[in-house]
């Protein structure tokens, strides 16, 4: 499968909202929704249990039964305190290990967040980290902002990263194909991609491409106001 990622126009800035929210247990109505939905996948979870003990698969229906099992008990169990996105008020899960990050990426407008004191706000456009980790979803007849991945300057060259592994292991090509005009990805399969990025002659090695543990192609970003800027210009755009 393969698309063709054209290149606009510099994008500008999302508007980042003036607002935080806070982290804390639950509401009545979600607490019954969680419950509803850990009861259903132990109905599921059980009935794929006996069924695999039918058919002799004793070791998938201990892992199948002992989910079922851990799910059933969690509707007895103090519920894990939820948050929201400060972006589009997206409820998420907070977790001990996403307090402890200070980071959460929401799942539904793919925007990042600061997290501290229990306190949820919007992170600084502003933001680099020295080595790419800013995550967002892949479109399919995506555009690239034509402007450098890194900096957001006039973008004088492309550069291919491609991917051939489940994980964020990458391997730059290094073509320059900005003549074409044209960034191109190809998703040859469930475990390779490849994809070019604009540059300026002072940056490179911003963005990387990698699969999910859904095995979905992701882009990851030093500078997270680039990022931003492709999701800008791709918001309407069906993911992969």
């Amino acid at each position: 499968m393969s698309t063709t990622t054209r290149t606009p126009g510099i994008a500008a800035d999302l508007p980042v909202p003036d607002r935080t929210t806070r982290i804390g247990p639950p509401t009545a109505e979600m607490e019954a929704k969680l419950n509803r939905t850990a009861g259903i996948m132990t109905v599921v979870f059980a009935i794929a249990a006996a069924l695999a003990y039918w058919r002799g698969h004793s070791i998938w229906a201990c892992i199948l039964g002992g989910l079922a099992v851990v799910l059933f008990i969690s509707i007895f169990s103090k519920k894990t305190d939820v948050g929201q996105c400060p972006y589009c008020m997206a409820n998420f899960t907070a977790t001990p290990m996403l307090v402890k990050s200070g980071l959460s990426l929401c799942e539904k407008c793919g925007e990042y967040s600061q997290i501290a004191n229990n306190i949820v706000k919007p992170m600084d456009p502003a933001t680099y980290s020295d080595s790419p980790k800013f995550e967002s979803a892949l479109f399919k007849q995506g555009s690239m902002p034509n402007a450098c991945a890194a900096c957001g300057a006039p973008a004088t060259r492309l550069d291919s990263v491609t991917s051939s592994t489940m994980n964020k292991t990458l391997a730059a090509a290094g073509a320059v194909r900005l003549m074409t005009g044209t960034p191109g990805l190809a998703v040859f399969s469930s475990k390779q991609a490849s994809i070019s990025i604009p540059y300026c002659d002072q940056h490179r090695n911003a963005v990387t491409i990698g699969f999910d543990w859904r095995k979905k192609p992701i882009l990851t970003w030093s500078s997270l106001r680039m990022m931003r800027r492709y999701l800008a210009v791709n918001r309407a755009k069906e993911k992969y």
